[in-house]
């Protein structure tokens, strides 16, 4: 017995230092660094800790005021240079500034969508396949109460606030002037790997140039929530890349919030959009709001929504480790909704979503899903139904039960097509993960 468990320890021994060795992370970064630091390698980066305690989610990750100084990335303008006079201008205020947040007041977003559907109840969880760690009633609950508590407001001059008005430089803050040579522009058409060329090289300054807001989370939950917005403009960029070389004259542009009634009639090119448009004079349909991460603009004028999903790497291991899945392979089922919404909002000439899943080091998959105005339709009868039952005044009911759409007639069949528009979704690209563009800086996963 004694040699048994020696030989076990040998053997788990040797798979540890074997896994130090391989870890994809420790392959790619001589070639990232080589490819975005011109052959020279940060000391910083050459070894990196598999555990620690203090996560860091801005590992290599791309400055969101960097990317809007890409030449070909469409940035919005400042809050205080746009003026609100119809619902179109919300679109235009940036998602990071006070007045995107102010137009969630009483709207449904795109993010609360799946919750009123009821795909989160144990039942409906089930037929999605979603795991039992993000299913449970209580997000239903809280759509309910969100949408019971705020209203949103008939006169939005308040938005204009800022207009014209130059930013206050807080006290201690360091200046934001533009650094000079972030991007260079890539003459040589050429990649490490000779699949995805990048336009521009990216040469950001020291990290202990930009402002102070990088500190460590020691859980794994937190790490994976703020990982997902540090993360994000690395996914932008890698979706700019990809349509750059593959589908010339493509644009990627930045966007706030769209508004559903700021849309033009009709709603999308059916026979349901009569029915939207009166349920919205109505009432009994909730303003709804979608938040792209990005809208693509292709060269024959169509539209695409671009949503982007970062996966953490942390794991809890004693503390923290790195542990990377990789990209999803599928779409989940439970962002079908979360699209379909982008597209609806997006305008009538939005043929589509493209969904970047990024992982940190094994790469990152793009799917496309494709308009579908007869799905896009259920979902919206559904959340109308959620709507008029538990949230309007004389109707609503205390708080949702659970499983609550469980035994409507034609619900087990909405998830089921769900479910198998989500399996349907297409990989139209995989990015290898030395071709993904990232920071040169800030290069360890954890925190000193």
């Amino acid at each position: 017995m004694i040699l048994l468990l020696l030989a076990a320890s040998f053997v788990f021994a040797s798979s540890i230092r074997i896994y130090r060795v391989v870890d994809p992370y420790h392959q790619s970064q001589a070639i990232m660094t080589q490819l975005f630091c011109a052959g020279k390698e940060p000391s910083s980066q050459q070894r990196q800790p598999l555990t620690g305690t203090n996560a860091n989610v801005f590992w290599r990750a791309v400055d969101a005021d960097h990317l809007r100084q890409h030449p070909l990335f469409e940035a919005l303008p400042e809050p205080h240079e746009v003026k609100v006079s119809t619902a179109k201008d919300f679109c235009l205020f940036r998602q990071c500034s006070w007045q995107w947040d102010a137009l969630h007041t009483g709207r449904l977003t795109t993010s609360r969508a799946a919750a009123c559907l009821g795909f989160y109840e144990n039942e409906s969880a089930k037929i999605l396949g979603i795991p039992k760690s993000l299913s449970g009633h209580s997000k239903g609950v809280h759509a309910r109460q969100f949408l019971c508590d705020t209203t949103t407001p008939n006169d939005w001059s308040f938005l204009n606030a800022d207009y014209q008005k130059k930013p206050v430089q807080q006290q201690g803050q360091p200046h934001q002037r533009r650094p000079p040579c972030i991007w260079h522009a890539n003459n040589t058409s050429a990649s490490s790997s000779g699949k995805l060329p990048v336009p521009y090289f990216y040469r950001p300054p020291p990290t202990n140039s930009l402002p102070s807001r990088r500190r460590g989370f020691t859980s794994v939950s937190s790490a994976r929530m703020a990982w997902g917005s540090a993360q994000e403009s690395t996914a932008l960029l890698t979706a700019l890349n990809y349509f750059h070389n593959f589908h010339r004259g493509s644009i990627v542009s930045e966007v706030g919030m769209c508004a559903l009634e700021a849309l033009p009639f009709p709603i999308m090119p059916s026979f349901q959009s009569e029915t939207i448009q009166a349920w919205l004079e109505d009432g009994t349909l909730p303003p709804i709001g979608a938040s792209p991460d990005g809208i693509i603009t292709h060269a024959d004028g169509t539209l695409e929504a671009l949503e982007v999903k970062c996966h953490s790497p942390f794991v809890e291991r004693k503390g923290l480790a790195i542990f990377d899945r990789g990209p999803a392979t599928t779409v989940a089922s439970w962002h079908i909704p979360q699209l379909l919404l982008h597209i609806l909002c997006a305008g009538p000439s939005c043929s589509g979503a493209v969904l970047v899943s990024l992982s940190a080091t094994k790469g990152a998959n793009l799917f496309r899903v494709k308009r579908d105005d007869d799905m896009i339709f259920r979902i919206l009868t559904w959340i109308r139904l959620f709507y008029v039952t538990y949230v309007l005044e004389g109707t609503a009911l205390s708080h949702p039960p659970i499983n609550f759409f469980q035994n409507e007639k034609g619900y087990a069949t909405f998830l089921k097509d769900i479910k198998a528009m989500a399996d349907s979704c297409p990989i139209i690209a995989h990015v290898e993960n030395k071709d993904v563009q990232r920071s040169s800086q800030n290069g360890q996963f954890f925190h000193g």
